[in-house]
């Protein structure tokens, strides 16, 4: 397993993996973005050096570079930890479809979808004639979900391999978006969901959770989280709205909309 933080790597990841403290990393014993992840280009590493807005965007108060970077490529030892019966107690995973308010029929994009722990969730969500998008960049988590789609009787589960700063989601517009434990390893945040802005309208949804302050029992040392304020703060500046915000055991839940 890769654990030098000084990768020029991020993880966009469910689990949200990210400490380079002895054994493993501290989120990735609990979901996504890999959990989800996807591996996202960084030409800087936390500490190198302050990017306030970090891609051009409106100033912020903060940098809105990775607070985490890991890789996820062992599908076997990743769907141990992140399928792991446990976790339905605390990251109430029908709730979680419950908040993205999803009907039969629609488009979802889950961003970071690691080995699919939310696929089937989705899928019986948006029935038949919908389809559930569980993007990732590792290789081997996608070919994963591949494989649990046929296993799971999910044909509308369409695994898709993503670029760093594209999903490659190939549709023109998405009705719904789920990042669960992956915004905090983006890189460029602001432009990220700036680009994904183009593939939404005024009726979809962004459903982003991430890993309340503090040292918990689950989730990243506290110097890799995001606050629930610093992701409003990058949302509002890469044009969308917060309709809602919950809380989970462990997680901050943020329902945004995009601006007209």
């Amino acid at each position: 397993m890769i654990r030098d933080c000084r990768l020029r790597l991020v993880t966009v990841c469910v689990l949200g993996v990210a400490s380079c403290s002895s054994g493993a990393p501290q989120d990735s014993v609990m979901h996504g973005f890999a959990g989800a992840s996807a591996v996202v280009a960084a030409d800087s590493v936390p500490g190198s050096g302050p990017r306030p807005g970090g891609s051009g965007s409106e100033p912020l108060g903060h940098d809105d570079s990775a607070r985490a970077r890991h890789r996820f490529e062992n599908a076997a030892r990743w769907s141990q930890v992140w399928d792991d019966p446990e976790r339905d107690g605390w990251q109430e995973p029908q709730r979680v479809v419950d908040l993205l308010r999803t009907q039969p029929g629609m488009r979802v994009a889950d961003i970071g979808a690691g080995t699919g722990y939310f696929n089937r969730y989705l899928s019986r969500a948006v029935g038949p004639e919908g389809v559930v998008y569980a993007v990732d960049v590792e290789s081997t988590l996608v070919a994963h979900m591949r494989a649990r789609a046929a296993d799971e009787a999910t044909p509308n589960v369409r695994p898709i391999l993503g670029a760093p700063d594209d999903p490659r989601i190939p549709v023109p517009r998405l009705d719904r978006v789920l990042l669960v434990d992956v915004y905090h390893h983006i890189d460029g945040r602001v432009a990220y969901f700036r680009r994904l802005r183009r593939q939404l309208d005024e009726r979809s949804l962004v459903v982003v959770i991430d890993w309340l302050p503090g040292q918990l029992a689950r989730g990243p040392d506290p110097q890799h989280k995001i606050s629930a304020e610093e992701t409003m703060e990058e949302m509002r500046a890469a044009g969308y709205s917060v309709v809602e915000r919950t809380d989970l055991r462990y997680q901050y839940v943020l329902v945004f909309r995009p601006q007209p």
